[in-house]
């Protein structure tokens, strides 16, 4: 079952905000930045906040994006799990339990604001 979570964003004078999620459990399906009216080149840090995992980081976004992070995956013995020799890795869905996601974002304007929905599987 997908679940969606709204998370409204305002940043300070200095275009600087850290906005947390609720505490969620399932894997993470995709991350929807709508734009209100930051500034273009606004900047995102996405983290979970107990492992410090990288969700999302980009810079100078200018417009509402739609992301589907993945992770990379590994064998039992630690080594990256591979399509073919040689070939890109096999990504996979991240897996949030217990932990926030963590929001940080830069160069957003003065007291400008925006929103990321989160949606969760599961």
């Amino acid at each position: 079952m997908l679940r969606r979570f709204v998370i409204p964003i305002t940043v300070d004078s200095g275009g600087d905000a850290e906005v947390y999620s609720p505490v969620l459990n399932g894997h993470l399906h995709s991350i929807r930045y709508v734009k209100d009216d930051f500034a273009n080149g606004v900047d995102f840090v996405v983290t979970l906040e107990t492992t410090g995992e990288t969700v999302w980081s980009e810079e100078d976004v200018n417009a509402s994006a739609t992301r589907y992070p993945r992770a990379a995956t590994h064998s039992v013995a630690g080594v990256a799990a591979l399509y073919a020799s040689g070939e890109p890795g096999v990504l996979d869905r991240i897996a949030i339990s217990q932990d926030r996601i963590k929001i940080v974002v830069g160069s957003g304007g003065t007291e400008t604001s925006g929103t990321i929905h989160v949606t969760i599987d599961g």
